[in-house]
């Protein structure tokens, strides 16, 4: 009936999701027509969650969401009805972003006068922009923040900074344990996921490496002796030895170096990029992986060998890292 009402007062942009929760296939069919919205659920609880929830969905398909809020009457078509079209029209035009309606929904609930309200009212700010994905964005909402409460921009920016590493930490957790789960659900129940993420890493980096840029940085830290598996090895040689003297790798030139079984898997590792955009980027967490093991190998033959100072060199360095 709102849509309704809105269409019969001249606003023939106005959609509604049918009383379903707003879903991001949703999105991207409003993204086919617009790339900004207004938001107007009903003033009431229910409509507040439905606000927050489709706001977070529009966002991240980078519709520009804004909120229409209602203070005199529930929903658009009593508003409408007792106010008139010219006056819904002026709500419109004063619709506040969704980000400015988020601050303002988390304000009403702490006293900025009260010190303690007002940390706990930064905390909460720092989580909703920590999700900002635009620099510039952050920064203005970090302005105003910094002018309503009186803390500099620097401190709420520390916060966000805060905010931002003990969510990817919490991340990289969570997708280890996902990634293990998945792979003892393959592989019946084995669980040497180290071994198979190091697998993993070595022949996105074999491939990688055929980049002229990356293998200027990765052999400055890597020569072929610290591949784990023995085709690996071979093939890093070959790869090394190549873009030594030819500043490229020509696939097929190399495949054929190789026989047999061999073949299939050096031309799987060849063509199979994992359709990365940026590749330099994409080389950082194979290019640790490999790192950690080779450390790893290095501390277990000091500890055979009894390298006092190589054993010394790793506890002052288990020592930092606890730090």
């Amino acid at each position: 009936m709102d849509v309704i009402s809105l269409h019969q007062s001249g606003f023939d942009n106005a959609v509604a999701s049918l009383g379903t929760a707003f879903t991001p296939q949703q999105a991207e069919l409003l993204k086919r027509y617009a790339d900004k919205a207004v938001l107007c659920y009903d003033s009431d609880e229910a409509g507040q969650k439905a606000t927050d929830k489709a706001g977070e969905i529009l966002r991240e398909a980078n519709i520009k969401t804004k909120v229409l809020t209602i203070n005199e009457g529930k929903d658009p078509d009593e508003y409408i009805k007792t106010k008139g079209p010219e006056m819904f029209g002026l709500l419109i035009d004063n619709a506040v972003s969704f980000i400015e309606y988020k601050i303002a929904n988390i304000e009403k609930k702490y006293n900025l006068e009260d010190a303690v309200e007002k940390l706990e009212f930064i905390e909460q700010i720092a989580k909703i922009l920590a999700n900002i994905q635009s620099g510039v964005e952050r920064e203005i909402y970090i302005k105003k923040i910094g002018r309503k409460t009186e803390i500099s921009p620097d401190s709420i920016s520390a916060q966000i900074d805060n905010v931002i590493r003990r969510k990817r930490s919490s991340d990289r957790t969570r997708d280890m344990r996902r990634e293990k789960r998945e792979f003892e659900e393959r592989t019946g129940g084995r669980t040497d996921l180290d071994k198979m993420r190091l697998y993993n890493a070595e022949k996105l980096m074999l491939n990688l490496m055929c980049e002229k840029e990356i293998f200027k940085g990765v052999k400055e830290r890597l020569v072929p002796g610290d591949f784990s598996e023995g085709l690996h090895r071979r093939l890093a040689a070959i790869i090394f030895e190549t873009m030594e003297r030819d500043g490229k790798v020509n696939p097929m030139s190399v495949i054929s170096e190789f026989d047999g079984g061999d073949i299939g898997a050096v031309s799987e590792i060849l063509s199979d990029d994992k359709n990365v955009d940026n590749k330099l980027e994409a080389a950082r967490m194979p290019f640790r992986i490999i790192l950690g093991y080779k450390q790893k190998q290095q501390d277990k033959t000091a500890a055979v060998e009894g390298d006092t100072a190589k054993l010394q060199e790793i506890m002052d360095r288990l020592k930092k890292d606890k730090k």
